[in-house]
């Protein structure tokens, strides 16, 4: 199923929001086990990506192949003397359904958490049941980016693992890099259009004087799933660095579709600015793209070096215009969207 050790995706965070609303709970994930650990394709509330096996509450619904209960952790025969439940982050009620792999083998388990004792009714345990029957659907549907689904099949776990970006799970620099080449090569073969886009969050210096370096991090996290609802499901964003985020934008039907992509990212950087301090931090993103023809002639590096020239030749500001390029414009000259034609 090329699962493990991937970047999150916009169709199991969703999963997973609507879980924590829908039964009103702090915690929910989507936790994959397998022999030695319990490891989170998608979870709410906790900042955490695996834990052992051993002391895992999917484990035991894995195992059971049924929807398991836990009203009180502390009192629980098998929970009870767990160090998620005596420690950090202190379980009490715990709840999960089985997700089945498409030869019908328990993989997962789709799972609510809370910290005060509950109950579930039956109606309750029905549509917990239902939600991950939807999250198996996904599951055993191929990704809707076709050069992300077939760049995983080709590269092994352990490979996977150094090319995701620890602190906001999506691609880090070498990752998004070379998704951006299979798509400029798949796109080519497939005469369709591509666009490659920097964006860089400005105000970071002032926030993390602010708040300091966790504060700044979990900014960079907010932004970083923000712009992941907000984007086409075949789309892909990486980390470059600090700040710097790189975007493959897929299937784009022209200059207009893809400045209309750039705008959406850059406003929701704009949404980020912290209205509760006084004076109010100002946060907000510059952002450089090119439309890649089909009949281009400029490889996937000179593109980017190409975005990052246009980035790094104007001072920009929040809520300046993006600036786009075509791929077979001298790295380096732009144009801006309001100046073309």
């Amino acid at each position: 199923m090329q699962i493990l050790q991937t970047p999150i995706e916009q169709r199991y965070e969703q999963i997973t929001e609507l879980l924590c609303t829908m039964f009103d709970v702090p915690v929910s994930a989507l936790s994959f086990v397998d022999r030695h650990r319990q490891w989170f394709k998608s979870i709410q509330g906790l900042k955490v990506e695996q834990t052992l096996r051993s002391i895992a509450f999917c484990q035991r619904t894995v195992s059971l192949n049924r929807v398991t209960v836990v009203p009180d952790a502390r009192f629980d025969e098998h929970f009870g003397n767990s160090e998620l439940v005596t420690g950090d982050p202190g379980i009490v009620f715990y709840a999960g359904a089985p997700v089945h792999a498409p030869d019908g083998q328990p993989v997962a388990s789709l799972c609510i958490i809370g910290f005060e004792p509950r109950s579930l009714d039956e109606r309750e345990i029905t549509l917990l049941r239902q939600m991950a029957l939807l999250t198996e659907m996904l599951l055993h549907t191929p990704r809707a980016s076709r050069t992300e689904e077939s760049m995983l099949a080709h590269i092994g776990e352990s490979w996977r693992s150094v090319m995701i970006d620890p602190l906001t799970r999506v691609w880090n620099a070498e990752g998004i890099k070379m998704l951006i080449q299979e798509s400029v090569d798949q796109a080519e073969d497939e005469r369709e259009r591509v666009g490659i886009a920097m964006l860089e969050l400005t105000g970071l210096d002032s926030y993390r004087q602010r708040f300091g370096h966790p504060g700044c991090d979990e900014l960079i996290v907010r932004f970083t799933r923000a712009a992941l609802k907000s984007m086409k499901a075949f789309d892909s964003i990486g980390r470059l660095r600090g700040g710097e985020f790189g975007i493959l934008m897929n299937r784009v039907c022209s200059r207009d579709d893809l400045y209309d992509r750039s705008v959406m990212l850059q406003m929701i950087a704009d949404d980020l600015t912290s209205a509760h301090t006084d004076p109010p931090l100002r946060i907000g993103a510059r952002i450089a793209s090119v439309l890649v023809h089909p009949n281009h002639t400029t490889s996937a590096a000179q593109a980017m070096e190409q975005v990052e020239c246009m980035l790094a030749s104007t001072p920009g500001s929040a809520g300046s215009l993006p600036l786009m390029a075509e791929s077979d414009i001298v790295p380096g000259s732009f144009i801006r969207h309001h100046d073309a034609a």
